[in-house]
C-alpha cells in the first residue's frame, strides 16, 4: 500500500519521539554555556541541540508587499535533541493575517518537519558542519504552499576571536510555484558578534528560482537574560525593494533539560 508524504513525515517524527526516552539516558553530550537559537534571520546555525534537551523558539513579524499587509504571530520551531549529533525539528509558520485592498484573511500557516545532523565539530580554522533535511507540510489554508516541499541544506560555521562567528549556508529545495514544481537554490552568509551584554548579526541571503532571484539583507540584536533564554529583535530588508517593505520581527527562545544524564562512574 502506498503511503502519503504526510503519513511518512508524521510516522517518522513519532518514531523518533518514541525512541527519545531511551536515547537520552545513554548520551553524554556537551551543552553550550549559552543558548544557541536558530533565529532571528534566514540562516540556521550548524549547532545541534544536545540529547536530553528541548528548545522552543517563538516569534512574530510584520511586513508589507504592495498594498497587502502581512502579520504573523506564533511562528514556532521546536527542537528536540535525540543524540549528541542529531536533533528533530518541528516548525510552524504560526497564525498569518493578510489585509489590504479592502479584504482581510487569516489562517494557520504551513508546518515543517525535519532533522539536523552534525557532520563535524569545529575547532580553530576547522568549521562546524551540519546537514539539515526536511519538508514543508501544507496546511491547505489560504496562506499554504499547497504541496510538500522537500529540501536539503549544508551549513558551516567558523569560530572567530572574541566570540564572533561566520556562518555559510547553502541548500536546494523543491517548491510549488504557479501550479508546478520548480527548483530553488538557497545561499546565505552571516557574521555574528557580541556587543557588550548583547549579540548582533549582519546577514545576506539569496533564493534563486528559474527566472527569479530574491535577495535580502538582515540585522538584529539578541539579549540573553539567562543562559537558557534569548530575546531578539530583527529587520529583514529585500534588495532591491521591488514593492516589498522591510519585515520586522520579535522573538523568544528557551532551552529546557528534559532528561537526566548518567553520572560518570
Amino acid at each position: 500500500m502506498t503511503r502519503s508524504p504526510l503519513f511518512l513525515s508524521t510516522a517518522g517524527a513519532a518514531l523518533l519521539l518514541g525512541l527519545l526516552p531511551r536515547t537520552i539516558p545513554a548520551q553524554e553530550c556537551a551543552v553550550p554555556a549559552t543558548i544557541a537559537a536558530d533565529r532571528p534571520g534566514n540562516i540556521t546555525l550548524p549547532l545541534v541541540l544536545s540529547a536530553g534537551h528541548v528548545q522552543v523558539e517563538v516569534g512574530g513579524s510584520r511586513t508589507t508587499v504592495g498594498e497587502v499587509h502581512a502579520t504573523t504571530v506564533g511562528s514556532s520551531l521546536v527542537r528536540v535533541g535525540l543524540s549528541c549529533a542529531v536533533e528533530l525539528r518541528i516548525a510552524t509558520g504560526g497564525w498569518a493575517s493578510l489585509s489590504g485592498t479592502g479584504t482581510t484573511s487569516s489562517s494557520v500557516a504551513d508546518f515543517w518537519v525535519g532533522t539536523k545532523v552534525r557532520l563535524r565539530r569545529g575547532s580553530g580554522a576547522t568549521p562546524h558542519l551540519a546537514l539539515m533535511t526536511g519538508s514543508l507540510v501544507p496546511s491547505r489554508t489560504v496562506v499554504s504552499h499547497q504541496r510538500f516541499e522537500p529540501e536539503l541544506d549544508l551549513i558551516a560555521m567558523w569560530d572567530l576571536p572574541r566570540g564572533q562567528g561566520l556562518v555559510a549556508f547553502t541548500g536546494l529545495a523543491r517548491r510549488w510555484d504557479a501550479g508546478r514544481f520548480v527548483g530553488e537554490r538557497m545561499s546565505a552568509a552571516s557574521w555574528t558578534f557580541p556587543v557588550g551584554p548583547l549579540a548582533s548579526f549582519a546577514e545576506y541571503s539569496e533564493f534563486a528560482r528559474p527566472g527569479a532571484v530574491s535577495r535580502f539583507v538582515a540585522t538584529g540584536l539578541q539579549f540573553f537574560p539567562r543562559a537558557t533564554v534569548q530575546l531578539d529583535a530583527s529587520v529583514i530588508i529585500p534588495v532591491p525593494r521591488a514593492g516589498s517593505d522591510a519585515s520586522f520581527g520579535l522573538g523568544f527562545s528557551r532551552r529546557t533539560q528534559i532528561g537526566t544524564r548518567p553520572h560518570a562512574p
